[in-house]
């Protein structure tokens, strides 16, 4: 071993400077070229990771848009709460879709969060929507008139009120979001009557028992579902108070009314018929 190393000595002695300088140099320079080939490496690394990240977070920005766009245009984020229910609408003599409204109260009674909108419509036409939000707890009302946001509000509940020839839905404890205390809230009525009628009818004698009025009437031709109380005599009430005052006894009227589920008739509107006679 000791011979090996005196020999290595002898042979560097032997060997040129210059020779050593260039062998040193071309040693630098294979260094020098795999440590740019090693950075390049890990550039190269880098980018691909970098470009990777890039496109992933640019499609994530893509879907978000897309998401907020679809969210928007089908009402908001309480659209993941809705289980389908189709928009209630209170009609003059009807109230359409009916029973997914009381698949929503249905809903409430569970503490299941839902949702739904009641629309109803003013003289002029215009459109007056409640788009009701149940979370579990209570119940977000935003009122819109023709689309534009009215009011909103907080409610506790919804109250069902049974009378004799319609049964009304209130909004219970609403207030305001500065905290005004409103009360209750008009939501649906829902009429008892099961048909309905219009017809030219002679008022043969006015009356009242109670807190009711009623006015006893005459047809030519009375429909089939009318029962009758003497000879083509019918009792009808009159649901209005200042529309029963108006009426005379002994006139002809165009009359629209109809027939509750307890078998009782109900006056709606009333006209003066030109022609007073049969």
């Amino acid at each position: 071993m000791k011979n090996d190393h005196s020999e290595l000595e002898s042979k560097l002695k032997k060997m040129p400077v210059r020779r050593i300088r260039e062998q040193h140099k071309n040693e630098m320079h294979q260094n020098l070229m795999d440590q740019v080939i090693l950075h390049e490496n890990l550039t190269m690394k880098q980018r691909i990771k970098r470009r990777f990240f890039l496109s992933l977070a640019s499609l994530l920005v893509v879907c978000l848009l897309l998401f907020i766009l679809y969210v928007s245009m089908n009402g908001g984020l309480k659209f993941f709460m809705e289980p389908g229910y189709q928009d209630v609408i209170q009609h003059y003599d009807r109230v359409e879709n009916l029973e997914d409204f009381e698949s929503f109260l249905e809903d409430m009674g569970k503490s299941k969060a839902s949702s739904i909108n009641v629309i109803s419509f003013g003289i002029e036409g215009q459109e007056y929507m409640n788009q009701l939000t149940y979370n579990g707890r209570e119940i977000a009302s935003a009122s819109k008139v023709d689309g534009e946001t009215n009011e909103s509000y907080t409610c506790q509940s919804v109250m069902r009120k049974d009378e004799d020839h319609q049964t009304k839905f209130k909004l219970k404890a609403c207030e305001k979001k500065d905290g005004q205390y409103i009360g209750e809230i008009a939501l649906l009525s829902v009429s008892h009557i099961k048909e309905r009628g219009f017809s030219k009818a002679k008022v043969m004698e006015k009356s009242e028992k109670g807190d009711k009025a009623f006015i006893q009437v005459m047809f030519r031709d009375p429909p089939s579902f009318l029962s009758q109380d003497g000879e083509g005599v019918f009792t009808i009430l009159a649901e209005d108070r200042s529309m029963w005052s108006s009426i005379e006894s002994g006139k002809f009227y165009n009359i629209r009314y109809g027939l509750l589920k307890d078998g009782s008739l109900i006056l709606k509107e009333k006209a003066l018929a030109e022609d007073q006679a049969w």
